[in-house]
């Protein structure tokens, strides 16, 4: 009984992950590093009020993908206040510079920003190999199922499959 809430708690937990856009690849790999992450603890307890007489609590489970999703975009924005920060902590810097050192810190400003943005784009192309990856070895494995299906048909008598 544990092992199937385990594995209903981390497919509804996938499944709210699923729901954010590609867009969020680098947040969601972020969120999943972390061994305390908010939306496991919302699962752990409301599955605490999980009995076989009440049934598996729908509504604590909806609320949880919410917390999910929203760590999940907090974690963005919270990368996003982490560089704005930094930016204004460059710029204000930058005044005390002579122009050519700061024309060159400015360069050195927006060569990261591309950078930043080649990762987060590569991260959205990877995550999106890896789910083409999994649809088809998820493919091929029902394909495999069915011809060993059709053989132990074909092998039981029936023509129809050989």
């Amino acid at each position: 009984m544990d092992d199937a809430r385990e594995k209903i708690r981390q497919e509804h937990e996938a499944a709210a992950i699923a729901s954010l856009d590609k867009n969020y690849s680098p947040e969601i790999a972020k969120y999943l590093a972390n061994p305390n992450r908010e939306g496991m603890q919302c699962y752990l307890a409301a599955s605490a009020h999980w009995s076989a007489w009440s049934g598996m609590p729908k509504a604590e489970f909806l609320a949880c993908d919410t917390v999910v999703r929203q760590a999940i975009i907090a974690i963005r924005e919270k990368d996003a206040t982490t560089i704005a920060v930094e930016k204004a902590e460059r710029a204000e810097r930058r005044k005390g510079l002579s122009e050519v050192a700061a024309k060159l810190d400015e360069i050195d400003e927006r060569q990261e920003a591309r950078e930043r943005e080649m990762d987060r784009r590569d991260a959205v192309r990877q995550a999106a190999v890896d789910a083409d990856a999994a649809a088809k070895a998820k493919t091929e494995a029902l394909n495999d199922e069915l011809t060993r299906a059709k053989r132990f048909s074909c092998s039981m008598g029936n023509r129809k499959d050989c």
